[in-house]
């Protein structure tokens, strides 16, 4: 999408402090993405590993998401699996169909189909590993900016909490 000369594309917004809040500007922003895979539901894609487990979202990643136009509920999941995956996969669809219904709380969709393709490389991300019981140094640094004294307490007696220790 090409925004002409010296305006901003329908997908950013303005506020009255100058851009809009990145969380407010990205459901514009990947609503043209998320229709051509199959409807406005985002929440599939972005949780598939939530969903399914880490084992099985290595081999598949939902592609799209088809609706048939008679009946809400006759919904067809299009699932993209890495080449050699296909029939651990296909052993595994009750159960992923299974665990899709209960991240949308009803059976949503009726079937799964699949198709060999290799999957988008996606770069890994580590968590941070963080000692319980003790206040990030990350986190430290932004309390120490808070001028009061008495928030500063607060704040640290807040992450202490957060990261308390594991009981024996």
């Amino acid at each position: 999408m090409k925004a002409e000369k010296g305006k901003m594309s329908k997908n950013f917004k303005r506020s009255a402090r100058g851009l809009a809040p990145f969380g407010q500007v990205m459901g514009g922003a990947l609503k043209d993405s998320f229709a051509s895979r199959g409807g406005q539901d985002a929440g599939l894609f972005v949780s598939w590993t939530r969903i399914v487990g880490p084992e099985i979202a290595k081999m598949c990643v939902p592609e799209k998401l088809t609706c048939d136009s008679s009946q809400a509920q006759n919904t067809t999941l299009i699932l993209r699996v890495a080449p050699g995956a296909a029939l651990y996969v296909e052993s595994y669809k009750a159960q992923i169909l299974a665990h899709v219904h209960r991240f949308y709380g009803y059976p949503k969709i009726a079937h799964l189909r699949l198709f060999q393709a290799p999957l988008p490389k996606h770069k890994q991300v580590t968590p941070r590993e963080v000692r319980q019981g003790e206040v990030p140094e990350g986190e430290e640094a932004h309390i120490q900016n808070v001028g009061d004294e008495g928030l500063q307490e607060a704040l640290r007696a807040l992450a202490r909490t957060l990261y308390a220790p594991e009981p024996k």
